[in-house]
């Protein structure tokens, strides 16, 4: 297939999640010393629930560069072994030379979506500006001067949170820093 944007040629279709799974397999389960040869496939494949003839077609020359990437990553796996003496981490491969490496962004995805996009979803679900007048109108009713404070800083910690959702220009700083400011649940 050719982009329409940009005329260049577009790769093959992505990868199968089956196929995905069984190099996973082989990548990772298989000890890194070993080759890959068909009882190995077989034992894969069979642990995956691949079918033979599924196998068969992955097999094929369309799918031949998932299998290729795999080879070069058991390659940069055995090397890491060599090199230190310690068998790298279940998941993980080394990097190529040049290749950028992705785990802060990744990291930060991952933080995002468990915190920030919870929190945004919540609020577009259900803003809780009744609540937040309720916290206000309990802290009248607060005498020490120290619980009131905290509890006016809790409104305002929140308020502004809200406010920068609703406005679209929340930061992950922003939001560690006035989740730090809001007081837990009692």
């Amino acid at each position: 297939m050719i982009c329409r944007h940009c005329g260049k040629a577009i790769r093959m279709e992505p990868k199968p999640r089956d196929l995905g799974l069984l190099l996973h397999a082989l990548t990772y389960r298989v000890p890194v010393e070993d080759k890959i040869t068909k009882k190995w496939i077989e034992t894969a494949r069979k642990h995956c629930k691949v079918k033979p003839e599924r196998l068969a077609v992955f097999q094929g020359e369309d799918y031949a560069r998932f299998w290729e990437y795999m080879e070069d990553r058991r390659g940069r796996r055995l090397a890491w072994l060599k090199e230190t003496g310690e068998m790298p981490p279940y998941g993980w491969t080394p990097l190529k030379d040049g290749e950028p490496d992705h785990s802060k962004a990744i990291l930060g995805m991952k933080m995002y979506r468990r915190t920030l996009a919870k929190l945004k979803a919540k609020h577009r679900r259900n803003p809780d500006f009744n609540q937040l007048s309720k916290r206000y109108l309990a802290t009248q009713k607060t005498h020490s001067p120290a619980k009131k404070l905290r509890a006016l800083n809790d409104v305002q910690a929140r308020l502004v949170m809200q406010l920068k959702i609703e406005s679209g220009d929340i930061t992950m700083d922003d939001y560690f820093t006035l989740s730090s400011a809001i007081l837990p649940k009692s």
